[in-house]
């Protein structure tokens, strides 16, 4: 009732004082990046074509949700970047974000990367990948997640812990379109070849395939390429299927935005080509315009196969995929 009372208040307040300001504000952006020095990088060009002064603020990938959801960030976020739909979707769902305006996203996005209530867009997607040691010639080509739990894999298995994005988007996915009962038996038989249980993140079961404790796994596309980079050798090779599921970095603009408009050019802006061939290929993501097609070669061989239009990411199963995983024993 507390919270109810000072929303009001706020609105009421407002016909009198206007909550946006003078369209000279700077817009603050948080983002959940490691790397501070990126973004404000890029955003600067965004300053030298508009005029409009950008802020970017950083935190951690659940964090800025946690303090946006809190009313704890000061100054206001006008607009929030994070790491995955599931953050995003947490935001708008509580009442933190603001619709996008109309004509904020561009047609070359496609709708399956865009919230169905117009609260968020994506700005690049990222696939599970089934990786595999291609040093190993007796070893079955998966076709489907269903495979994994075969007796050809018993004990070739290995699986990063549930809380990786790429395993919670896969179970999410499996979720969505299976159910809860039938995908958890799935992630039993999972369970039952796995090689090892001691390995905590995916770059560590990368590892553990290149040095043959384990033949097969999941693992997300970006952490991939970035494992890949250079390494020229072919150790680990890839499989994308189409029901993996995608999960997405995701950008929006905030309740209490006190620049909504440059929130909005901003958004549209990041939107475009230019930056959305540089982002790309600068973090190693699928970008979400299908108009860009000067993304890296080795992303281009599977990301369009893989989006459904329409069907969910990984932000509408996502607490469920986790809580069947601990049921399930996952690593």
């Amino acid at each position: 009732m507390k919270r109810l009372l000072v929303a009001l208040l706020v609105a009421g307040c407002s016909a009198e004082e206007p909550a946006v300001q003078a369209p000279s504000d700077p817009v603050v952006v948080y983002a959940s990046y490691e790397d501070k020095t990126y973004l404000p990088g890029l955003l600067s060009r965004f300053t030298e074509e508009t005029g409009i002064v950008v802020i970017a603020r950083h935190g951690g990938r659940e964090q800025i949700v946690d303090d946006l959801i809190a009313d704890e960030i000061n100054p206001p976020a006008d607009v929030i970047v994070t790491r995955s739909a599931r953050g995003i979707t947490r935001a708008a769902d509580d009442g933190w974000l603001r619709p996008l305006p109309a004509g904020t996203v561009p047609e070359s996005v496609p709708q399956s990367l865009v919230d169905g209530d117009g609260f968020w867009v994506a700005l690049a997607f990222r696939v599970p990948l089934i990786v595999y040691d291609t040093r190993v010639a007796d070893l079955p080509v998966p076709k489907s997640f269903d495979d994994l739990a075969a007796e050809a894999y018993l004990g070739r298995l290995c699986l990063a812990a549930a809380e990786n994005l790429a395993n919670r988007t896969v179970i999410a996915s499996l979720i969505n379109e299976r159910g809860v009962r039938a995908t958890e038996l799935l992630v039993r038989g999972w369970v039952a070849n796995l090689a090892t249980t001691d390995i905590d993140d995916e770059e560590g079961l990368l590892r553990a395939i290149e040095e043959g404790r384990c033949a097969i796994g999941i693992a997300g596309s970006q952490t991939f390429l970035q494992a890949a980079a250079g390494d020229g050798d072919g150790v680990i090779g890839t499989i994308a299927l189409a029901d993996a599921g995608i999960d997405v970095e995701a950008i929006g603009i905030g309740r209490h935005a006190r620049n909504p408009d440059g929130a909005a050019r901003l958004i549209a802006w990041m939107l475009e080509d230019d930056f959305q061939g540089e982002h790309s290929a600068a973090t190693l993501q699928s970008p979400a315009s299908e108009a860009v097609s000067d993304r890296p070669a080795s992303i281009v061989s599977f990301d369009r196969g893989v989006i459904v239009p329409g069907s969910k990411n990984v932000a509408w199963a996502d607490e469920e995929a986790l809580r069947l995983a601990e049921r399930a024993r996952f690593p």
